[in-house]
């Protein structure tokens, strides 16, 4: 940013991308063309994509974990190290969950049926 011009491109999502989030190896995206891509920094590739049913509106992630919302009432987690994707019913919004955040001990959820429930993990 002090220079005015962007350092790198990542070009691959094919909708408006809707959520970010970053580390010192990986960057990684969620966009309204149902998909995450998970981006090499040090390359500008994208090293993986997963798909969803329906767009991806918030993320969070860590070194074992991705935390997706994604059109449903809960959250999708995918597994970086077993690479199994499992949902997590959040079971008290009428209507699909917007943004998601977590912390170790609690989460907190937001859907279109605007509530926001905290949750203990």
């Amino acid at each position: 940013m002090r220079t005015g011009q962007a350092h790198r491109t990542l070009v691959g999502h094919t909708g408006p991308v809707t959520c970010l989030q970053f580390d010192e190896q990986n960057i990684i995206t969620g966009s309204l063309d149902k998909t995450i891509r998970i981006w090499d920094l040090r390359t500008g590739l994208p090293s993986e994509t997963l798909s969803f049913d329906f767009p991806v509106t918030a993320l969070q992630f860590d070194s074992r974990k991705i935390v997706a919302c994604a059109g449903e009432n809960g959250w999708k987690v995918w597994n970086r190290t077993t690479r199994e994707m499992k949902s997590l019913t959040t079971g008290g919004h009428s209507s699909p969950v917007e943004k998601g955040r977590y912390d170790g001990r609690y989460g907190a959820s937001g859907a279109k049926d605007g509530v926001v429930k905290i949750w203990s993990l």
